[in-house]
C-alpha cells in the first residue's frame, strides 16, 4: 500500500472520529446542567433507544422491538432491519443494545449470519453504526459496503451491532463481546 494511501486511510479516520467527538461533546456541553460534569453522553432522541422496561425480566438476546429501515446507501440487494434487543453491561446488568440487520433480498431461513463489528473511534451515540449507516457525511459512511455487498451476494445476513452499547463505553472489550454475542442471538431469534 503506498505512503499516500494510507495517509488517506489516515486522514479520514482521524477525521471521522474528530467529527464524530466534537459532535459528542457539543451535545454533551448542551445539556448537561450548569456546573455538573455528566458521566454519559445523552441517548439518541428517538425513543428506539431508550432502555426497555422488559429488558431486566428477559434473557440476553431476547428481541425487544424490531423495526424496518432503509437500505443504507452502498448497499444492494438487502432488507434492512434494526432490533433492539436485551444484553449485560460489565457489571452484569441488563441493558438494552441495537443491532442493524442487513438481510439478503429472498433469504433462506437459517442461512449463514455474519457479525460484523463497524469500527468505531469516537464517542456519542451518535458515531454508532445504527446511526452513521445513513449518515451523508462522507467522513462517517460505511467503507465496507463492497464486502458486505459479496456476503450479501452470497446469502449470508449481516448483523452490525452498535458495539459500544448505549453509554459508549469506548475499549469496554467484556461489554463489546457480551453485546456482538447478544445480538447473534437476537438476529436468531428474529422472525
Amino acid at each position: 500500500m503506498g505512503t499516500r494511501v494510507r495517509r488517506g486511510i489516515l486522514r479520514r479516520g482521524i477525521l471521522s472520529g474528530a467529527v464524530c467527538v466534537a459532535a459528542a461533546v457539543a451535545t454533551i456541553a448542551s445539556t448537561a446542567p450548569a456546573g455538573a460534569a455528566p458521566v454519559y453522553p445523552p441517548l439518541p432522541a428517538d425513543p428506539f433507544y431508550r432502555p426497555a422496561a422488559a429488558a431486566s425480566s428477559s434473557t440476553p438476546g431476547d428481541v425487544l422491538g424490531i423495526r424496518r429501515m432503509p437500505t443504507p446507501a452502498g448497499i444492494t440487494g438487502a432488507d434492512t432491519w434494526q432490533l433492539s434487543f436485551r444484553s449485560t453491561n460489565s457489571q452484569g446488568e441488563p441493558i438494552t443494545a441495537v443491532t442493524t440487520v442487513l438481510a439478503p433480498v429472498g433469504k433462506a431461513p437459517d442461512g449463514p449470519l455474519l457479525s460484523f463489528q463497524h469500527v468505531i473511534n469516537a464517542l456519542g451515540p451518535q458515531c454508532a453504526p445504527s446511526q452513521t449507516l445513513w449518515t451523508t457525511d462522507p467522513n462517517l459512511e460505511i467503507r465496507e459496503a463492497v464486502g458486505l455487498n459479496v456476503a450479501l451476494q452470497r446469502g449470508w445476513t449481516v448483523a452490525i451491532p452498535d458495539h459500544l452499547g448505549p453509554t459508549s463505553a469506548y475499549g469496554a472489550a467484556k461489554l463489546g463481546g457480551q453485546i456482538t454475542l447478544d445480538g447473534i442471538r437476537a438476529v436468531q431469534r428474529a422472525p
